[in-house]
This record gives C-alpha cells, structure tokens and sequence, in this order.
C-alpha cells in the first residue's frame, strides 16, 4: 500500500508542486525581510502545506491502481487501515492543518476507489486512474 502510494506522489509530481509552493510562498519572506521582518520561513512553510492533504488523496487513489495493475490484491488495502487507525488513534480525526487527511477518510475514499477498479475490471474497460 505504502509503495503504491508513494509511486503515486511521484507520478503526480507531488514533489515539484510542493516545492514550486515553497518557493512563492519564499516570495513574501523575503519581502518581509527587507523590511526588518524575521518570518524564520513561515510563508514558504505554510505554502508549502497547499493542497497537501489533496495530494495524499491522489496519491492514495493513484497508488491503488498501480498496485492492482501489479497483481496486488487491493481489497487488503482496507485492512492495513483499519491496523493503522487501531495502532494510532489520533489519525482518525481530520484537522485542517493536518498534511494527511484523517485515516476515516481515507478508508472511505479507499472503499470507493476499489469499487471503481472492480467495477472497470468487470465491464472490461480500461483499469486507469480517472483525471
């Protein structure tokens, strides 16, 4: 689950958004520094958080087509959750801050992703990630 993840992190650039986000973000910290103001990168930082939890979702999302397309057996997906929330219970609440969604979330959107999958496997259509 976690490799099919973090496959989908790179295949979506994930990394490059993040940074291009730190980097405008970098923009106003430097403006404040000319003017006396020591931000210690607080702009940059909270720039970098854009869309994090939205991109935890792709890479959930795009991480299990890649893991059923390399014969993996998705539906277990759920239960590394399910041990995950048991093992830390804090992740199941969501938080705005948060850069990952809560773990509750991600089970349902999970549960929803593999129904797509299953359904395109038995309508012989193609088991590809919908953008």
């Amino acid at each position: 689950m976690v490799i099919g993840h973090e496959l989908g992190h790179n295949v979506m650039n994930h990394m490059d958004k993040k940074r291009t986000n730190y980097l405008l973000g970098s923009i106003f910290d430097i403006a404040a520094a000319a003017y006396g103001v020591n931000t210690q990168g607080a702009f940059g930082s909270a720039a970098m958080q854009v869309y994090s939890q939205e991109f935890e979702a792709e890479a959930d999302y795009v991480g299990l087509y890649y893991l059923h397309r390399a014969g993996y057996k998705i539906e277990d997906a759920v239960y590394f959750w399910r041990n995950f929330a048991a093992e830390h219970p804090g992740s199941i609440r969501a938080n705005h801050a948060a850069s990952h969604p809560a773990t509750s979330e991600r089970f349902i959107a999970m549960e929803s992703v593999i129904s797509e999958i299953k359904n395109k496997e038995f309508n012989s259509l193609p088991i590809q990630p919908e953008f």
